[in-house]
């Protein structure tokens, strides 16, 4: 009888209903498969909170055995950080994870994919070529570049091998963002023009293009004078020199090797007052007395 009535905007009934169900309410197994459909149908409609709540609701109850209606809902993106990745965590379903990253890649991209990242670490050297394909799908648009090249550092190179990922790197007719990405997954042997590719990052008026430049310095060799070289450089963006203070820990780590290089900056003539400052503020940070 509850069913017939007509919900409010919050599906409060249905969830009410889905919540007595997962706690062991009696009803024929029609009754609980129609209230999981009308989960999955306001879940996309939803408020962010709510829509937590209908995600976490799927999850406990509708997810083993996957309803067709659910399947189809994990694929949409907006749903990922609403339970939609938990669900694919629980079922650690390897087609079912790629089909979800590939409809993923056809829009809009984003370079957090939550719970979805540990499923495809197992999985990276075919999520590799999928990135990749994605490159030209959307050639021309930084910012979903920027975002596949994020995504891309943050896959398990021994799943792809040195051999393809040194391939990628070298490829000149891929953009700089993706070459660079693949340089981030390298333990040696980047590319000749690596520091090429990081000052154009660094020159641009793009902050994607630099945030991708600064990245890949944190996984360059001999990177001390290349530091310097950059925040001592004219033709680099003040908002780059900022940025690559700001992140001096990310790219020396926060160790002895970020303490030793303030150290050595703090004396060098050729960065200005304000930038010593700064570095020396970071070295404090990084417990330096």
């Amino acid at each position: 009888a509850l069913l017939d009535r007509q919900d409010d905007a919050f599906a409060s009934m249905t969830r009410l209903l889905g919540r007595c169900i997962i706690n062991g309410m009696r009803c024929e197994p029609a009754l609980a498969r129609e209230v999981g459909q009308r989960l999955v149908a306001a879940w996309p409609r939803a408020s962010f909170w709510t829509a937590r709540r209908i995600g976490q609701l799927l999850h406990d109850r509708w997810s083993e055995p996957l309803l067709p209606e659910l399947r189809r809902a994990l694929h949409n993106r907006y749903l990922l950080h609403d339970g939609a990745g938990l669900i694919l965590t629980r079922l650690k379903d390897d087609d079912l994870t790629l089909s979800v990253v590939r409809g993923f890649l056809r829009g809009e991209i984003q370079p957090n994919i939550a719970d979805l990242q540990q499923l495809v670490m197992p999985l990276s050297a075919i999520v590799f070529e999928n990135y990749l394909s994605a490159v030209n799908t959307h050639r021309g648009k930084v910012d979903r570049l920027w975002a596949i090249a994020v995504l891309i550092g943050r896959l398990d190179a021994r799943k792809i091998g040195a051999e393809r990922i040194r391939e990628v790197a070298n490829d000149a007719k891929l953009p700089d963002m993706i070459r660079l990405a693949a340089c981030e997954l390298l333990e040696a042997g980047h590319p000749p023009d690596f520091w090429a590719m990081i000052e154009r990052g660094f020159r641009s008026r793009d902050f994607h293009r630099r945030w991708a430049a600064r990245d890949a310095l944190a996984r360059g060799p001999d990177r001390e004078e290349r530091v310097t070289r950059y925040l001592s450089d004219r033709r680099v963006p003040k908002v780059a020199g900022e940025d690559i203070v700001d992140h001096i820990q990310q790219i020396f780590g926060k160790g002895e090797r970020c303490l030793a290089y303030i150290h050595g900056a703090l004396t060098d003539e050729r960065l200005k007052p304000a930038v010593r400052t700064k570095l020396a503020l970071w070295g404090a940070i990084s417990g330096d007395s």
